[in-house]
């Protein structure tokens, strides 16, 4: 019994030589100790908190046999390390097969809901579109097929937590995507909106809801824009977009100094924001 104290001890003291980050690791220590009468002791170890590689030392000392266990790492950061709120986000993903309409993806927020929280969502590579604030995004397609990683970012006052997820996309899909220019007084009717389209079967057919029949509308203003683009198998999306005035240029009310009787001498001023 003491030659497998002293075994134990002297192992334990080269594993504190080898390693000075020891106290975040954990190491395995198993040996066969082989008495005069032929007793033995099995399976002696010593654990430490974190996570090892695999075996890379086997050897004998004072008649036992040992195999160390190194590639020592830091322990993995635990959920309140990177998630200090408890946000926990989380979603689940739903694909569609639309036939000759392409693939299309649902995904649906699992994690802790509560008043508050904003969504920032980031599809991938290739995708339309290619973010989204929604909760639940119910629409989304992709122009490549191959494994896309999709992150969700949620944020809470002043925390915030991601969840990422990767699908594999095997078949792209139909959509479209809205580009607009911003207007640039407030009040006016000078930006314009057009519509790309991804996937389908040309030729497109477009029907804006101010009644336009191409891909581009011009001198548009405050509005919601909605465009629906079928295409010549049948297969319809539709795409909206929002416009808004800039700020508006407010003048301040004049500040007038009167002139001295017979001079000229007043002064008019104004303010302009």
């Amino acid at each position: 019994m003491k030659k497998k104290f002293n075994g134990i001890l002297l192992v334990w003291a080269v594993l504190l030589m080898l390693s000075p980050t020891i106290a975040h690791s954990q190491v395995i220590l198993k040996r066969q100790v082989l008495g005069a009468t032929g007793g033995s002791y099995t399976d002696a170890a010593i654990r430490i908190a974190g996570t090892v590689a695999q075996p890379s030392a086997v050897g004998t000392l004072s008649g036992a046999t040992f195999m160390l266990r190194q590639g020592f790492q830091q322990p993995s950061k635990t959920n309140q390390d990177v998630d200090p709120c408890g946000l926990a986000p989380s979603f689940t993903v739903e694909e569609s097969d639309n036939g000759v309409c392409g693939t299309s993806y649902a995904f649906t927020y699992t994690g802790v809901i509560q008043s508050g929280l904003s969504f920032v969502w980031n599809f991938g590579e290739n995708s339309v579109p290619a973010t989204s604030t929604e909760q639940d995004p119910g629409y989304v397609t992709y122009n490549t097929t191959g494994f896309k990683q999709v992150t969700v970012t949620v944020t809470f006052g002043q925390c915030s937590a991601s969840y990422s997820q990767a699908i594999n996309v095997t078949q792209t899909g139909y959509n479209g995507a809205i580009t607009a220019t911003d207007i640039n007084c407030f009040g006016e009717n000078d930006a314009h909106a057009s519509v790309e389209v991804f996937g389908g079967t040309p030729p497109y057919e477009y029907i804006w809801s101010d009644g336009a029949t191409t891909a581009q509308i011009n001198n548009i203003g405050v509005a919601t824009y909605t465009v629906t683009v079928n295409d010549a198998l049948g297969c319809d999306q539709v795409s909206s977009i929002t416009l808004n005035n800039p700020d508006a240029v407010v003048i301040a009310p004049a500040n007038i100094i009167q002139p001295t009787q017979g001079q000229s001498n007043g002064a008019i001023s104004v303010d302009i924001a």
